[in-house]
């Protein structure tokens, strides 16, 4: 006779169970609909995800990590490249935020958009 391991009956165990107890579970933030609606396009709300955290490899936050040491930006060479620079301060950036403003009829036209829509 031997001696077999008794084998799990993965059949009864469901994926929403695994999930819910593998992940770090944080309240929604506001802007959530924003980025994740039914009709999203993965690869975008992905990368917009991407950018409100400040996760995307701008040359910044490589150099932070030892990858680079050349932190200017490619499309000027001018400022460092960031997050908040590619997204606010580039001048077509912020030339696009401030028709985003106008079309949105936003009081606010400021180059101070980033606090009003990343939060403070």
């Amino acid at each position: 006779m031997k001696n077999e391991a008794v084998k799990p009956d993965w059949s009864i165990v469901k994926d929403s169970w695994i999930w819910n107890n593998i992940r770090d579970s944080k309240p929604k933030v506001h802007w959530h609909k924003l980025l994740w609606f039914p009709l999203h396009i993965p690869k975008h709300s992905i990368i917009a995800w991407m950018a409100v955290l400040d996760r995307l490899p701008s040359k910044d936050r490589l150099s932070c990590m030892g990858i680079t040491t050349d932190t200017s930006c490619k499309l000027c060479d001018n400022r460092q490249e960031s997050r908040s620079y590619l997204f606010f301060s580039f001048p077509f950036s912020a030339s696009v935020w401030s028709w985003v403003f106008k079309l949105a009829y936003c009081k606010n036209k400021s180059r101070n958009g980033k606090r009003n829509l990343l939060g403070p």
